[in-house]
């Protein structure tokens, strides 16, 4: 079986970065999507000096400008170059394959396979090589076919940079609380770690009709925070528990790297700047009983799951972990749930055709 899950992986040496790539092109190049991701992916093109022509969005009707770059539709872009070049600034990635085909002026379509919280870089072949027997533990742990073809897409697709591996893997849009592995109830204690401000909060109160029995929300970011609490306000829900505060395995003060955007996040490397406080989900929760936990960021995820020992042991609730963030974490992840509880089932989902969003759901063996 190892031989086969190694046979599986396309190694390659690392291919040059996209903004190498977008360097030696001589078409304009073109954003598509302005929003949390079009930012995204426009913080990183600054960042490498690479200039954009335009924008490009589906419906625009006056004179508009995304960081002093003019914004236009598809049609007016048709009418100004006869040929462009796209780059992807929204997580529609499937789209992309779409355009290029339907759109005869459009050259090429490029995609920044990462743009959340600036990890940017192709995973490393050497490393995933080097770990091989840690990535087929964790390839045996997962309990079905797509979750180990999620795996093996997400890998291709990181060491090679290359978004074709994982379209075929995203049989349909899903989100943490809408998917194929389990159903968000009526009676749930859901504690959202890493709120944000409310997104993911509201797609649990689609998801379960806006019948719960508790939430808890943390943030550590402050502007995020004041964000989450006008959210419950203006939408008047009861029984919300907020805090302002991080998750970790012990009590203690990190310094976080607090960026806009998706850039956000626990920066364990860094030694001055903003700090926060965390603590371990156990004592924040000091007991109560929990149903259901979202956990969406790079690093912190692991050691959130160290500190949640009780929790698992008295509750065993439902996890909705992003792991695609770092390919490293995928290692850990799932192997520090089986090590909590060995009665839970581990799957891999893609949500959208992008490597990030490559989710981590585990359910209890008597839940399936």
């Amino acid at each position: 079986m190892k031989t086969e899950f190694e046979k599986k992986l396309k190694f390659a040496q690392r291919p040059p970065s996209l903004s190498e790539r977008l360097k030696k092109e001589k078409l304009p190049l073109i954003l598509w999507g302005i929003g949390d991701v079009g930012a995204e992916v426009k913080h990183y093109l600054d960042g490498n000096g690479i200039s954009i022509a335009a924008a490009w969005v589906d419906n625009i009707d006056q004179e508009k400008y995304f960081e002093g770059v003019p914004v236009y539709s598809l049609d007016t872009l048709k009418s100004m170059y006869q040929r462009f070049n796209v780059i992807l600034g929204h997580s529609h990635y499937d789209y992309g394959r779409m355009i290029e085909e339907k759109e005869e002026c459009i050259d090429k379509v490029f995609y920044l396979i990462d743009s959340a919280y600036s990890r940017y870089e192709s995973a490393d072949p050497q490393f995933i090589h080097d770990h091989l027997e840690e990535y087929y533990d964790t390839y045996m742990l997962l309990d079905d076919d797509v979750s180990r073809e999620s795996m093996v897409a997400y890998l291709n697709c990181k060491m090679n940079d290359e978004i074709g591996f994982i379209l075929d893997y995203v049989k349909k849009e899903q989100n943490f609380f809408n998917n194929d592995i389990f159903k968000v109830g009526s009676q749930e204690a859901y504690v959202d770690v890493g709120a944000y401000d409310g997104d993911t909060l509201a797609l649990f109160l689609e998801e379960c009709g806006g019948s719960y029995k508790k939430i808890y929300a943390l943030e550590p970011e402050n502007d995020n925070f004041s964000k989450l609490e006008k959210y419950v306000t203006e939408h008047k829900l009861q029984n919300v528990v907020l805090k302002k505060q991080g998750t970790w395995k012990e009590k203690t003060t990190l310094f976080f790297d607090a960026k806009q955007q998706q850039r956000s996040a626990i920066d364990v490397e860094r030694k001055e700047g903003t700090t926060i406080n965390v603590d371990a989900l156990d004592h924040i929760l000091q007991g109560e009983d929990v149903t259901l936990i979202k956990i969406n960021f790079p690093d912190g995820a692991y050691e959130t799951l160290q500190g949640s020992r009780d929790i698992f042991e008295r509750c065993a609730p439902k996890l909705a972990i992003i792991v695609g963030n770092d390919e490293k974490a995928m290692i850990r992840l799932p192997q520090l749930v089986k090590k909590q509880r060995q009665d839970y089932h581990i799957y891999f989902r893609f949500s959208t055709c992008m490597p990030y969003r490559l989710y981590m759901y585990a359910i209890k063996e008597d839940a399936c």
